[in-house]
């Protein structure tokens, strides 16, 4: 059986319904023949612009709706099934408001964020899935916390290593990442190479034959703490590629309100 998410929601219930709305607003749109041509004040027009205001009002809604405790999982999937289907229809929607005429204007630009939010928003909705099932199926079971935990007894094992053969500290500074450099949120946006397997057999070879063993000891260790990092960084990539989403779908969204207002102000203002 199919997973359901917000896309196929109920048997595809928003998608079906957005549909609908699209092929109904289509209809009405070609079959009104307003005698000074269609714009945004003829009854189409108008009815078009009421319909895309109260769908982006209930796309913000989202937002708050969200945050909300007050209502299950499968509720808020719902919703969000909702919001992103409108959001695809208000792509068309606004178009048929204004007679599919565009002008340099500050109207065009509340279209054009219009536009933003609605893509962002949906790359969000998407990364938000996505992402969460990509990191679960790369680092196993293992927990965030656990992976720090197995990162610093990879660093005390290290330093041991050291401790024993002072002779190691040149593979050990040659291909050891700094821990705290690369769990940091600027590091981590950075991607952890593999060890090239050539030069370290180099290096190897070039220490006392005595330690040798210790250093093929010490690299296995080296070995499984980048792994472990890597798990870990890629986990704090993607919540701040998520975050630097959120920091710029949010004020998109809320100039796109400021936008909408003096929209809908001038619209009346020079009406009347």
């Amino acid at each position: 059986m199919k997973q359901e998410n917000f896309v196929n929601y109920k048997n595809w219930r928003y998608a079906k319904l957005a549909i609908v709305i699209l092929v109904a607003s289509v209809f009405y749109y070609f079959f009104d023949s307003p005698l000074t041509g269609r714009k945004g004040n003829s009854y189409a027009g108008m009815f078009f612009g009421i319909l895309s205001t109260l769908g982006i009002l209930y796309l913000t809604y989202f937002g708050i709706r969200k945050r909300s405790y007050r209502y299950g999982a499968g509720s808020l999937v719902g919703t969000l099934s909702a919001h992103v289907w409108l959001g695809v229809i208000l792509l068309l929607l606004v178009p048929l408001h204004s007679g599919l005429n565009f002008n340099l204007n500050f109207h065009t630009l509340t279209y054009i964020v219009m536009v933003v939010v609605v893509l962002s928003g949906i790359f969000g909705a998407v990364a938000y899935r996505i992402f969460p099932q990509y990191l679960l199926s790369q680092r196993g079971k293992e927990k965030q916390e656990e992976l720090i935990s197995a990162i610093e007894k990879y660093d005390s094992k290290i330093k041991a290593q050291i401790a024993k053969h002072q002779a190691i500290d040149s593979l050990v500074n040659k291909y050891d990442l700094s821990s705290e450099k690369y769990i940091s949120t600027m590091s981590c946006l950075k991607l952890i190479s593999e060890i090239d397997q050539k030069s370290v057999a180099r290096l190897i070879s070039s220490l006392p034959e005595q330690i040798r063993t210790e250093a093929v000891a010490t690299l296995t260790i080296l070995v499984q703490k980048r792994e472990s990092l890597k798990k870990l960084t890629n986990e704090l990539r993607a919540s701040s590629l998520l975050k630097l989403w959120l920091y710029f779908h949010v004020p998109c969204t809320i100039l796109l309100l400021i936008l909408l207002c003096a929209h809908i102000f001038s619209v009346f203002y020079y009406w009347t």
